[in-house]
C-alpha cells in the first residue's frame, strides 16, 4: 500500500541543523508512518556519512548524493522524485517541523484531497484557511507564503508534470512550477493556516541573507513572467504582496546582517519601481548606517515594541 507523506529534504552542508532535524523526524515517522528523502547536493562536510549510517538503520529514510552540486533547483526537483508516496512535502534542511502541525497536515491531506498544500508557516494574520479553485486568487492572496519551500506540498498527479530542474535563473523554482501547472490545470489548491515552520538560523546564518535583495527586488517578481493565463490585476497584486517582507524590523535585521547596504540596493536599482516609497526610503537610509549604529537602533525599537505589546 502506497503511503501518504514523504518529507523531501534538499541539503548542501546541513551540519548539525540536518542532524537535529533528521533525528526529530525519525521519532515522528515512527508514529504517522512518512518517509524521509534526502537530496544531497554533493556536501563536503559529514552529512554523506551520517546519513549511509540512517538508512542502514531505517528502511523508511531515502539518500541520493549528486556527484557534484548541481544548483538548488535540480536539487530541489531530484529530492521531490525521489518520494513514491501519495504526497511530497518539500522541506529546507533547516526548517524544524512540530509533531501537532505533521498530524494536522496528515489530517487534512487525507480529508481534503488537495493537489497542492500551502502552509502559512510565516503567520501572516490576514489569511486563513480556504480552498482556492481560482487561480488569480491565488496569487492575489497568498504572494510570499507560496514562495517559501517549506510550505508546499504536492500530490502525485503535481509532481508528474513539473520539472524543477528547467528552472535554472531564479531562486524560486518550486513557486514558479507550481504556478505553471495551476497555470495550465484546474487550481485544488488548499491553504492551511497556523501550521509553524521555525528556521533554526537567524538570519545573519541563513546562506542566503547576502541575496535578500536580488531574490525578492529581481528573482520574485520575476516569477510573474513564467506565468501566462493570471490577470494582470493579480500579477501585480502578487509582486505587491512579496514587499510586504520589509517591515521596519527586516529592513533592520538585513543591515545587521550586512544583508543590505548602498551598493546593493544601487544595482538592482531598476528592479524597485513599484516598491513603496516607505519601505525604499527605509532602506535607503538602513544601508547607510553603521551596523554598530543599526544594532542600537534595533535594541531600541524592540523594547519600545515590547512596551506597547506589538
Amino acid at each position: 500500500m502506497t503511503k501518504l507523506l514523504a518529507i523531501c529534504i534538499p541539503t548542501y552542508n546541513g551540519g548539525e541543523n540536518l542532524k537535529y532535524n533528521i533525528n526529530k523526524l525519525i521519532d515522528m515517522s515512527l508514529k504517522y508512518n512518512f518517509d524521509i528523502c534526502v537530496s544531497d547536493n554533493a556536501s563536503t562536510d559529514d552529512t554523506q556519512e551520517y546519513m549511509l549510517d540512517l538508512i542502514s538503520k531505517y528502511d523508511f529514510i531515502k539518500y541520493h548524493r549528486n556527484d557534484r552540486n548541481m544548483g538548488i533547483a535540480y536539487n530541489f526537483d531530484y529530492a521531490l522524485k525521489m518520494s513514491d508516496t501519495e504526497y511530497a512535502w518539500l522541506l529546507g534542511d533547516d526548517d524544524e517541523l512540530f509533531e501537532e502541525d505533521i498530524s494536522k497536515v496528515i489530517a487534512v491531506l487525507k480529508e481534503k484531497n488537495p493537489d497542492i498544500c500551502i502552509l502559512n508557516s510565516l503567520n501572516d494574520m490576514t489569511l486563513k484557511t480556504k480552498i482556492y479553485t481560482d487561480r488569480n486568487e491565488v496569487i492575489s492572496d497568498l504572494g510570499l507564503a507560496l514562495t517559501y519551500m517549506s510550505n508546499i506540498i504536492l500530490s502525485e498527479k503535481v509532481m508528474e508534470n513539473i520539472d524543477l530542474k528547467e528552472i535554472k535563473f531564479n531562486a524560486f523554482p518550486h513557486t514558479i512550477e507550481v504556478l505553471k501547472y495551476i497555470d495550465k490545470n484546474d487550481c485544488n489548491l488548499y491553504f492551511l493556516d497556523k501550521i509553524r515552520v521555525k528556521s533554526l538560523r537567524t538570519l545573519s546564518e541563513v546562506r542566503y541573507s547576502d541575496k535578500v535583495i536580488k531574490y525578492f527586488f529581481k528573482d520574485y517578481k520575476e516569477i510573474t513572467d513564467y506565468i501566462f493565463n493570471y490577470s494582470a490585476e493579480s500579477k501585480l497584486n502578487f509582486i505587491k504582496k512579496g514587499y510586504e517582507l520589509f517591515s521596519f524590523k527586516f529592513i533592520l535585521n538585513l543591515r545587521r546582517a550586512n544583508a543590505i547596504s548602498f551598493k546593493r540596493l544601487y544595482t538592482f536599482k531598476n528592479n524597485i519601481h513599484l516598491i513603496p516609497n516607505k519601505i525604499k526610503l527605509n532602506m535607503f537610509i538602513a544601508s547607510l548606517m553603521p551596523i554598530k549604529i543599526v544594532d542600537m537602533v534595533y535594541y531600541v525599537y524592540k523594547k519600545y515594541k515590547k512596551n506597547l505589546n506589538i
